[in-house]
């Protein structure tokens, strides 16, 4: 949790997220069938070893938190914000359900259980 401000992400910043996805989408050309679905591009490209080289993992490390955070906002609702910190602001999520935003750093740190709890209270 953060205990910081947050707001809707700007315009810039939704760019930024599409061009991170874009990045994404264009280094694993050869799998187009995941093209819209980041999350499970990169569950594939790590099932498939691409973790491997320096450059496939680059822009996994890259993609990964986004495509975790956009995974949450298409099926459970969630919102993009940015968390306003006093070193700049970080991306992150939000839901009603919640009492803070959870920011992409935190999101990255979660274990699947707590993705799961997450996902419980956020459904009800």
């Amino acid at each position: 949790m953060t205990g910081n401000a947050y707001r809707p992400l700007n315009g810039d910043e939704k760019t930024h997220i599409n061009h991170v996805f874009t990045r994404l989408y264009g280094h694993f050309k050869e799998w187009p069938s995941y093209h819209g679905d980041p999350a499970g591009l990169i569950a594939f490209a790590e099932y498939e070893g691409c973790t491997d080289s320096e450059c496939c993992r680059d822009i996994l490390n890259e993609a990964t938190p986004f495509a975790e955070a956009q995974a949450l906002v298409d099926t459970h609702g969630l919102t993009w914000v940015m968390i306003e910190f006093p070193h700049g602001g970080q991306y992150g999520v939000m839901h009603p359900a919640l009492d803070e935003p959870i920011s992409l750093a935190a999101l990255g740190t979660m274990t699947e259980d707590d993705i799961a709890v997450l996902k419980r209270s956020i459904d009800g």
